[in-house]
């Protein structure tokens, strides 16, 4: 059996790692893992596939979508090409990530895909594919994208459009490309991304839940000298850990709490323009990709602090968790689904100050008080090697009913 996952990115970010984690599994499994991708620092490699190129990218980019709000619809000689690739490697089953990020044609896949009648399997990391423009919705309550989408209140957040309003007909279009593929299972990775996606025009096709998973062997406490590193010795860690720093992901929240004396913030995921408007007090880390580091930064922390205001299901949590750190997040898309009981709090959207009441809470206890049922529940869900060979089941499953 071949599988092709396709996705913004490989081997780096969140749906990156679990593109190459998934790809692990099936190597294990006895399945042929193809991987087709717009971004990543390896280019190439046996059953890889590069989508983008520069000019494409750019005109996807900087004409379609921030001109004409047509995210999804540019790289078409790119996307011509990927398809020529794919019918030589003649995939069993198309397994689809995020379509979004500018560099592929989902009008060219999706006739492909109907046209030789390939099952679909799509794990959707965002709200992205049922909206006429947003990957997220929850944080400002919109809930045009139920029935169709207009006057996009988000046309200028990502995907970004300066000029047009074209979220009627990208609904629209959308909505024709995705429900006329005839065998699609949906993947949400929460619960909360599910009760949408059974409110969308998406909601008559086969809907399983799979969670994110991490791996353990390298999310796990350890020893990490951070505190000696920083000289921090009587003040509780607060953790903040992105991709990209912003309000929506609780920036304010963290300039706020960095003037309570008593806490030590750390952000990690840090630009050097976002850093320049932070309080000097505030430690600041770059962007890693080593997840080894990470994993001690977790460690040190007392809390990991994620204040976001739109997420699906925030791979941090899981992280912090089986590292034996308690989180602190606000109710927000399937971000409160990872915090069990015992391994944190759960705040109203926005209250600063039940925010800081439940960090307290936390700190007055101690770490000790949460770790092993951090621990414990990392291990129950979130095991990468389970919560991926679901996909396994997944796609023998349908593989099986295809041989008939």
């Amino acid at each position: 059996m071949k599988v092709l996952q396709i996705n913004t990115v490989y081997a780096k970010g969140s749906t990156g790692r679990i593109v190459t984690s998934i790809e692990k599994v099936c190597n294990e499994s006895g399945i042929v893992p193809i991987v087709a991708f717009g971004f990543s620092d390896i280019h190439s490699g046996e059953n890889l596939y590069n989508i983008s190129d520069w000019i494409s990218t750019r005109v996807h980019e900087h004409i379609y979508s921030r001109i004409f709000d047509s995210q999804g619809f540019g790289s078409y000689f790119s996307t011509l090409k990927l398809l020529k690739w794919i019918d030589i490697q003649k995939p069993d089953i198309i397994h689809l990530h995020n379509l979004h990020g500018n560099y592929i044609n989902i009008n060219l896949l999706v006739n492909y895909i109907n046209t030789y009648n390939l099952p679909v399997i799509w794990t959707l990391h965002d709200c992205w594919p049922i909206t006429g423009h947003c990957t997220h919705f929850d944080y400002i309550g919109c809930e045009k994208w139920k029935k169709g989408c207009y006057r996009c209140p988000l046309s200028k957040e990502y995907p970004s459009s300066l000029c047009l309003d074209l979220s009627h007909r990208n609904y629209r279009k959308k909505k024709e490309l995705f429900t006329s593929i005839k065998h699609i299972t949906i993947v949400p990775v929460s619960e909360w991304l599910a009760s949408q996606i059974r409110m969308s025009f998406l909601k008559d096709y086969h809907i399983q839940v799979i969670y994110n998973g991490i791996n353990l062997d390298i999310f796990k406490p350890l020893k990490d000298g951070i505190r000696n590193k920083y000289d921090i010795s009587n003040k509780k860690i607060l953790l903040g850990v992105g991709t990209s720093w912003s309000n929506l992901k609780g920036l304010n929240e963290f300039i706020e709490l960095s003037k309570l004396k008593k806490y030590q913030v750390i952000l990690v995921g840090v630009s050097e323009d976002i850093k320049s408007m932070l309080p000097s007090n505030i430690i600041t880390i770059e962007k890693t990709n080593s997840q080894e580091e990470l994993a001690k930064y977790y460690s040190a922390a007392d809390v990991l602090v994620n204040p976001t205001y739109n997420d699906s299901f925030p791979t941090i949590n899981l992280e912090s968790l089986a590292c034996g750190t308690p989180v602190v997040t606000y109710r927000t898309g399937g971000s409160p689904e990872a915090v069990g009981y015992g391994c944190g709090e759960v705040v109203d959207k926005g209250d600063f100050q039940s925010l800081v009441n439940a960090i307290e809470t936390i700190c007055q206890k101690g770490k000790n008080e949460y770790f092993t049922n951090c621990i414990e529940l990392a291990k129950s869900n979130y095991d990468d090697n389970k919560c991926y060979h679901k996909y396994i089941e997944l796609y023998e499953s349908i593989y099986s009913s295809f041989s008939l």
